[in-house]
């Protein structure tokens, strides 16, 4: 009898030492690991509305777009001749989804068309929210979380919103094309991702946001988002490819054999354009057609060489 009193005393001076010492956990860590925890969620919470601001500006932007090609669908003739310049280099087999080179090219033949419209320089200060709700800073991590996820909600529905729009607009540029030798399903694809280099890639879809909530200059219209300036595309596409390649150490000899020392204003096109978009799009990945073009080393510190045919790549 007096082993199973012992037994049970010493049962409960262990639960009394675990309660002791999980008291002493929640006054004196409990405040830490709150931090620790509320940390992140402040850091995803930033994300998010951050990520939200990109939708809304792409969305505006798309929108912008929509409405030129709706009232002069004639203006998107450039973007034929991009479309036909990256099948030209990475055709796709008729019947068959669109391979991943072209998707790629026609995405930094976009991002180059953004280079030409003189909205790089975006201020770095943060945009205010119209709207911001209330910021996960109180104690209560709970509520954090809530708001957290009403706005990652929030943010989803957005996104689904931006690529309806983004869909419509891709449509109706290829719609507005004349006849193209190519499935009508593979130049919607092309065009969207072309689309997506213009919008979402860059600083587009920041102009358009900032100007939405009153704090940035008017964006661009939509006459010079469709439109393309060919010397200034094939200009930008020169200078930012020369800079990828020369980063990249892939070889600006076999660069400036290729493309030149420069783009002389007779050599500008869109196909050279869409070209120099596909050797940006190679230097980074080395893989898919490039023959002729500077190669990225493939131990990361040669001098490059010369590209050659090969597999499709992903962005």
């Amino acid at each position: 009898m007096r082993l199973a009193t012992n037994a049970v005393q010493r049962s409960f001076s262990g639960i009394n030492i675990a309660v002791m010492v999980a008291l002493i956990f929640l006054v004196a860590v409990a405040p830490v690991s709150e931090g620790a925890w509320k940390h992140p969620v402040e850091k995803r919470y930033a994300l998010e509305v951050e990520r939200r601001e990109y939708a809304e500006g792409s969305a505006a932007a798309y929108r912008e777009i929509l409405r030129q090609v709706s009232l002069h669908p004639r203006s998107v003739e450039g973007i034929r001749e991009v479309i036909i310049a990256v099948d030209r280099i990475a055709p796709s087999t008729e019947g068959e989804s669109v391979n991943r080179t072209a998707l790629d090219i026609a995405r930094q033949a976009g991002r180059f068309q953004a280079g030409t419209l003189g909205v790089d320089a975006v201020p770095d200060e943060p945009v205010p929210d119209p709207d911001p709700g209330p910021a996960p800073e109180g104690d209560d991590l709970d509520a954090s979380l809530g708001r957290l996820d009403e706005t990652q909600r929030q943010r989803a529905e957005r996104e689904e919103r931006t690529d309806r729009f983004a869909e419509s607009a891709s449509l109706a540029v290829t719609r507005a094309l004349d006849t193209l030798d190519l499935g009508d399903n593979e130049a919607v694809q092309l065009v969207k991702e072309y689309l997506g280099g213009l919008v979402e890639d860059g600083p587009v879809k920041t102009a358009f946001h900032r100007w939405g909530v009153g704090v940035g200059r008017r964006p661009p219209e939509g006459g010079r988002l469709v439109r393309i300036d060919v010397s200034r595309l094939t200009a930008v596409a020169y200078e930012r490819t020369a800079a990828a390649v020369d980063r990249a150490d892939a070889g600006l000899l076999t660069f400036y054999g290729r493309f030149g020392v420069g783009v002389p204003a007779e050599d500008a096109s869109v196909a050279r354009a869409v070209d120099l978009a596909n050797q940006h799009r190679y230097v980074q990945q080395g893989t898919g057609p490039c023959t002729g073009c500077a190669t990225p080393p493939a131990d990361g510190n040669g001098t490059g060489g010369t590209g050659t045919t090969g597999g499709g790549g992903r962005r």
